[in-house]
């Protein structure tokens, strides 16, 4: 049997009292995955989650991280809406709009007031997951 959170040195300390025994966990471990999306909540490197519990493979901690990252991905693909660009989520508006008024120096503010059918909330989330998937792209890179 492995050593719970509580017991092991950690990179970083994340609170734990609150995940039920019988949450899932990584197979072939007792490391639950909440662990994982604790970390990741908290900006913590996908390196240290993995430094701190080397039972988990970085294959099942990116396979994780990506089957949470598309249960709430606030945009959609439809080969009959904008040519099968990836739009956000009940509009007409490609994401890449947002991605290019960034580009342009153009803050998040100035997208939100000329496309008033995106909300808020999708943008930001459109945004924290181009970063997720950096991080995991980056580290994937850097693993070979």
């Amino acid at each position: 049997m492995h050593q719970t959170l509580t017991e092991r040195e950690r990179i970083y300390p994340i609170d734990v009292s609150d995940i039920p025994s019988e949450s899932p966990t990584f197979e072939g471990t007792d490391v639950p995955v909440e662990y994982l999306f604790r970390y990741w909540d908290r900006r913590f490197a996908l390196r240290s989650f993995l430094t701190d519990f080397p039972e988990v493979s970085c294959t099942q901690a990116l396979a994780a991280l990506r089957k949470r990252t598309e249960s709430d991905f606030p945009a959609d693909s439809t080969d009959g809406l904008m040519g099968g660009m990836p739009v956000f989520r009940g509009t007409r508006v490609p994401v890449e709009y947002l991605f290019n008024l960034l580009k342009h120096g153009r803050n998040i503010e100035e997208f939100l007031s000329q496309y008033t059918t995106v909300e808020r909330e999708d943008a930001v989330r459109v945004l924290e997951i181009a970063s997720e998937f950096m991080e995991v792209a980056t580290y994937e890179h850097s693993a070979r």
